[in-house]
C-alpha cells in the first residue's frame, strides 16, 4: 500500500530533535505500507481509523483506497483528546 503523511503530522515531525525517536518512527510509517503487521487495533466509532504503538507513541491512520494515509502521532496521553 501507499502511505502519505497529512501536512499536520509532517510538520509535528520535522519539529522532533532526537533523532532515536525520528528513526524509530521512520521506520514505523514505512512499516505501515502493510498496515496490519505492526500493533494494530481500529478506533472504536471511527470508520477506517486505525492505531498504532510506537513505544509510548500513538500514531493515528486512516486506509482508504489502498492507501494509507498518517493522520497524526503524539503520546497516548495527547492523541486522544
Amino acid at each position: 500500500m501507499k502511505v502519505l503523511i497529512h501536512k499536520r503530522a509532517k510538520k509535528k515531525f520535522d519539529k522532533i530533535s532526537d533523532e532515536a525517536l525520528r528513526e524509530r518512527l521512520k521506520e514505523a510509517f514505512r512499516l505501515l505500507s502493510d498496515p496490519f503487521s505492526l500493533d494494530t487495533i481500529k478506533i472504536k466509532g471511527e470508520e477506517h481509523t486505525y492505531r498504532t504503538r510506537i513505544g509510548k507513541y500513538r500514531i493515528l491512520y486512516i486506509i482508504q483506497d489502498k492507501t494509507v494515509y498518517i493522520v497524526d502521532f503524539d503520546t497516548r496521553g495527547k492523541i486522544y483528546k
